[in-house]
């Protein structure tokens, strides 16, 4: 991606609302832009300039959502650097667990996930990010209401 392209994101960042929907960028990026332009690069963490504050929210908006799910993910990650474990694959696992235990929060993110193609299982904060960028692609406002929202969800 080119400075212009990077300059022009840059000033168009605030007006799509994006704060605390990380992926959301990426996708209106390349809907205004184009992927030609885009290429391979990550709006969110490499030309946002809020990318880390956004991150933050977004972690915390997806524990609101998933309150149980979050809970699995953070005591799992704390187990697996404790021993050390490799974090990502040890919190994957962990969630196929809990879908295999009929865990709602994990079946509704696996359901989510095959909306997108994804087959394979992850954490609350990745599925987000699938849900920000299609939001983004769409044009739509980045706090859009999911497709699957739970009953408990705040």
């Amino acid at each position: 991606m080119d400075k212009h392209i990077k300059k022009q994101i840059t000033k168009q960042i605030d007006s799509w609302n994006c704060l605390g929907y990380t992926g959301y960028g990426q996708g209106r990026a390349v809907a205004e832009f184009g992927a030609d332009e885009i290429g391979s690069e990550s709006v969110c963490h490499k030309v946002c300039p809020k990318s880390d504050k956004c991150r933050q929210e977004h972690y915390e908006k997806m524990d609101e959502r998933f309150p149980e799910v979050a809970q699995i993910v953070r005591k799992t990650a704390v187990m697996a650097k404790k021993t050390g474990l490799p974090i990502v694959e040890t919190v994957i696992s962990a969630m196929n667990v809990a879908v295999k235990r009929e865990i709602p929060e994990a079946k509704r993110i696996q359901q989510g996930l095959l909306k997108y193609r994804v087959e394979t299982m992850t954490d609350h904060y990745i599925y987000g990010q699938f849900e920000n960028l299609e939001h983004g692609l769409q044009k739509e406002p980045a706090d859009t209401t999911p497709v699957f929202l739970l009953v408990s969800a705040k």
